[in-house]
């Protein structure tokens, strides 16, 4: 059934059946225990925050399903995800997989969190895109290339929410870019 499906599109696929799963207030566990076990057999544990340990659960089930028994990408998996947004985007973008500014469906997009002194703080946000598309109203109005896109994302109103976005800079997040994961 999936061999058919490009990496991209299970991505989408595989975000979209967790939409909506709610979790226990303030990072401490899911209402569905099986979704629970899940995360916490990508490293989650009690009171973390838990976006870069669904975008791992993402990843892991999709290279499972698509290369079973594949040892060797799983174990690059697990090297390259740390739980930290901003770290885990560093080490996949320096790993030699593509690294655009356009979010492009099926890619990992990270921003990071600036702190009141208007630097980057070392926690940030991370999800997966879902749609995207050139928003030509405000490309215009900004007189420079702006893209909408949605995403699927964990740890967002506690639960994996569908949210929308747009590569304008802010002054709360610095939009670090987009990954996009290869088929092998």
């Amino acid at each position: 059934m999936y061999e058919k499906h490009t990496i991209a599109e299970l991505i989408v696929i595989e975000a979209y059946s967790y939409l909506g799963t709610k979790e226990i207030a303030g990072n401490k566990g899911w209402y569905d225990k099986p979704f629970q076990a899940l995360m916490k057999g990508v490293g989650w544990r009690y009171g973390r925050a838990w976006c870069d340990y669904f975008t791992e659960l993402i990843i892991s089930r999709v290279y499972e399903t698509k290369y079973p028994n594949c040892l060797k990408v799983q174990q690059w998996i697990k090297k390259k995800f740390t739980a930290n947004a901003q770290r885990s985007h560093h080490n996949l973008e320096f790993s030699g997989l593509k690294f655009t500014a356009i979010p492009e469906i099926g890619s990992k997009v990270t921003w990071g969190n600036y702190g009141k002194n208007g630097k980057l703080k070392i926690s940030g946000h991370t999800g997966f895109v879902v749609e995207s598309w050139q928003d030509m109203q405000l490309t215009q109005l900004k007189g420079y290339p702006v893209w909408g896109f949605k995403t699927i994302e964990g740890n967002q109103k506690n639960k994996v929410s569908e949210c929308q976005h747009n590569t304008i800079p802010n002054q709360k997040r610095k939009l670090l870019g987009f990954i996009v994961f290869p088929n092998y």
